[in-house]
């Protein structure tokens, strides 16, 4: 179940390629190729079933990608979907038998006017539909847990010559540990990944002092250049 784009007037099939609407995330055991969809349109929803066909052109049928383990909805020929109106439709979705965590749904569309991935968010009891959220902006070290929240990263720790690296944290990660010589114009001082001589550094990256002028190492502001390489070598 999902809002149809709030950016686009509408999309439409009425394209050389259709639309299509992929669903990323699922985990899906004994999945046919062809999925069958069900309409759930009930006032003030549409029916989001019938807007999607097969590859012979049979409403209400998507295709499951297991390779990908994406659900792709391809828009049949003449079907619109009007900015501001709810479609909305079931398929049947088959668990893997082994347990597993809720996995990370989004949903995007390929095709005509793009439409970048969308978390889907669930509220309620497990009959409630998911809908469609904007994820939230997280700061650095925390990573969203829904539409709403940010929850703090897991503490991790990298070996000696590494750094960790917090963007694209998760709940079951605390970041990547990368080494410090990956980074250009750093070095391991032996406790840290810093900026080496005749550099400056903001915390990610290492900028040259000016011609005729040098730093220590370590130097994190551009004030830091005021010495000369005369003055350093001294």
């Amino acid at each position: 179940v999902f809002l149809s784009s709030k950016v686009l007037e509408s999309a439409s099939s009425a394209t050389q390629t259709a639309p299509v609407f992929i669903i990323s995330g699922l985990a899906i055991a004994d999945a046919t190729e062809e999925v069958s969809l069900t309409s759930l349109a009930q006032s003030p929803v549409f029916d989001g079933a019938s807007l999607f066909c097969s590859t012979e052109g049979k409403r209400g049928k998507a295709l499951w990608v297991e390779a990908s383990q994406q659900l792709r909805l391809v828009m049949c020929d003449a079907a619109k979907m009007w900015r501001g109106e709810q479609y909305a439709f079931s398929f049947d979705v088959s668990n893997p038998a082994a347990p597993q965590a809720s996995p990370q749904i989004s949903i995007e569309m390929q095709g005509g006017t793009a439409w970048q991935p969308a978390a889907f968010a669930k509220t309620g009891t497990s009959s409630d539909p998911l809908f469609i959220c904007e994820a939230p902006q997280c700061s650095l070290g925390t990573y969203a847990t829904g539409c709403v929240e940010c929850a703090v990263c897991p503490s991790k720790s990298c070996p000696p010559g590494e750094i960790l690296v917090l963007e694209g944290c998760s709940a079951s990660s605390g970041g990547s540990c990368i080494s410090c010589d990956s980074f250009a114009n750093a070095i391991w001082s032996g406790t840290s990944c810093v900026c080496a001589p005749g550099f400056y550094g903001d915390g990610t990256t290492c900028f040259e002092c000016p011609d005729g002028q040098t730093s220590l190492q370590g130097s994190t502001s551009s004030s830091d250049c005021a010495l000369t390489v005369q003055q350093a070598r001294a």
